[in-house]
């Protein structure tokens, strides 16, 4: 992750009623953020966030990684 840019870290189960759609417009509308989503799918899904990602023009933004977090590895998530 670049160095210059801050960090939103969404952390844990991707679900619909975390209202990611919200930070993805926030995110559109403001330079020098990038948003980090860690953890596995739920409700939603991976594809679901690029498609959203994409139609936004935030595709370059956004870095996912889509898998469960284990407990020793969460401090370097919270960290960046």
């Amino acid at each position: 992750l670049p160095a210059e840019e801050q960090i939103l870290l969404a952390f844990g189960r991707l679900r619909r009623d975390k209202d990611y759609e919200l930070m993805l417009q926030g995110l559109a509308k403001t330079a020098g953020w990038r948003l980090l989503f860690a953890g596995p799918e739920g409700d939603l899904t991976y594809a679901d966030l690029k498609q959203r990602t994409a139609e936004l023009g935030i595709s370059n933004r956004v870095t996912t990684c889509e898998s469960f977090i284990e407990a020793n590895a969460q401090t370097d998530f919270f960290a960046a």
